[in-house]
């Protein structure tokens, strides 16, 4: 049974499998078992050119030996013509099928880095053979049921000679570069595209972070020109904004913690003459620092992701119940840790030492704040940005309890007068 049968037909089958560029993609059962099978669909494999491309697709696909590259062969045919394509075994899902039943997993310690490493590994791959995945949308992209590998099947540029690609994409026509869907025309640009398209789908449900935001822009311009070379590029560029993004929020905790610090001490310290305090300049978020200032390579923009609100109402409830939960953990192991570190200068030795010795303690302590914020984000599975925030309120509240206390035990300005 076609695929086209199956779906007049209202078959449940439909409902188990995935629904590829080029078919059905589902389980059927043998006897007593049960093989993973691709019916093409009719509408295509009534053209002569779409047959010989399958053709050629089979002939190609054992020369593929990519990890995340699924083998085939030509199942069943008619009058020598193929109609569906045998898979080889195991048990696979499409990414969207995956994070639509187990949404946590966007907010699990580096399960969204590992997704877009394995797509720019798989994709670098194929393309150095000459074959373009073109279309990676989260339904044209597949998971090892288990492991979540990623694994990619049947690939486009097999197809390009179709004079009309819409009947190939269809409803995934979006995540295909303009020049595929209006010329037939692709190269490596056209892979930048649609692997910019898969990660924008990935940061749907939640805040995607600057670097991210600024490469996507970029590989998702119309103009194949204005795009990212290859996706080795891409990669490197991402790496660097990755590069930047760590040292500018380093930047920032150790801000704050110097101006809480070096504040409070020049408060504490006796008074010899009248002086003008000036009150410090508001803090800054890293993405304005980002945005204003530094511009790694080109000037890439920002674009915003998707809200939480196309997630169905349960699902979007365990989310933000993980984030939460998340933010309590950090909070509470945060605040354990800057009173620990903070005390060390919040003392009397240290408040009466010289100016000179007591700027060399404060920035071993920045250091130390900085390094133990990041780390404990890590932990908790939390953002930069949030947990950034959290770290300076913490910060603020107890610097000015450890201030109440120095001038409860006599340690205050004008003490020594």
């Amino acid at each position: 049974m076609n695929y086209d049968e199956m779906l007049s037909l209202g078959n449940v089958q439909i409902a188990k499998g995935a629904l590829l560029p080029i078919g059905l993609f589902h389980k059927k059962q043998n006897g007593v078992k049960y093989e993973n099978v691709l019916d093409l669909r009719c509408h295509l494999s009534d053209s002569v050119l779409f047959l010989e491309d399958v053709k050629r697709e089979c002939e190609e696909n054992p020369n593929l030996s990519s990890p995340h590259q699924l083998h085939f062969v030509i199942g069943e045919t008619s009058c020598g013509d193929p109609k569906s394509l045998s898979v080889e075994k195991g048990r696979f899902t499409t990414f969207s099928q995956l994070l639509f039943d187990n949404p946590s997993l966007v907010g699990r310690k580096g399960f969204l880095d590992n997704v877009i490493k394995q797509v720019f590994d798989a994709a670098e791959y194929i393309n150095e053979k000459g074959v373009y995945h073109l279309c990676y949308s989260p339904d044209n992209v597949l998971a090892r049921v288990g492991d979540n590998k990623l694994l990619l099947l049947s690939h486009g540029s097999f197809y390009l000679n179709m004079n009309d690609q819409g009947d190939i994409y269809r409803d995934m026509s979006s995540y295909v570069a303009p020049e595929v869907m209006s010329e037939g025309t692709a190269d490596e640009r056209s892979e930048v595209y649609s692997i910019g398209k898969f990660i924008e789908w990935l940061y749907s449900t939640g805040d995607m972070p600057l670097e991210y935001k600024r490469l996507v822009k970029k590989a998702t311009m119309d103009n194949p020109d204005d795009r990212y070379c290859d996706v080795g590029a891409m990669r490197s560029s991402l790496k660097a904004l990755k590069a930047t993004r760590s040292s500018v929020t380093m930047f920032i905790v150790a801000l704050v913690a110097a101006l809480c610090i070096v504040g409070f001490y020049f408060g504490m310290m006796p008074e010899t003459n009248e002086m003008e305090y000036v009150k410090p300049a508001p803090r800054q978020s890293t993405d304005d620092l980002l945005d204003d200032g530094f511009d790694p390579v080109t000037e890439l923009g920002v674009i915003s992701g998707d809200s939480l609100d196309r997630m169905p109402p349960e699902k979007k409830k365990e989310y933000e119940k993980h984030v939460k939960k998340s933010e309590e953990i950090f909070r509470k192991q945060f605040e354990r840790e800057a009173d620990r570190i903070l005390s060390k200068v919040y003392n009397s030795e240290y408040m009466g030492a010289s100016e000179k010795n007591f700027m060399a303690s404060s920035k071993k302590i920045f250091a130390e704040l900085t390094e133990v914020q990041q780390r404990l984000a890590g932990e908790a599975n939390l953002t930069n940005e949030k947990s950034q925030v959290i770290a300076t309120q913490i910060i603020d509240k107890i610097t000015e309890e450890k201030k109440k206390n120095l001038v409860k035990y006599g340690i205050q300005k004008g003490e020594n007068e």
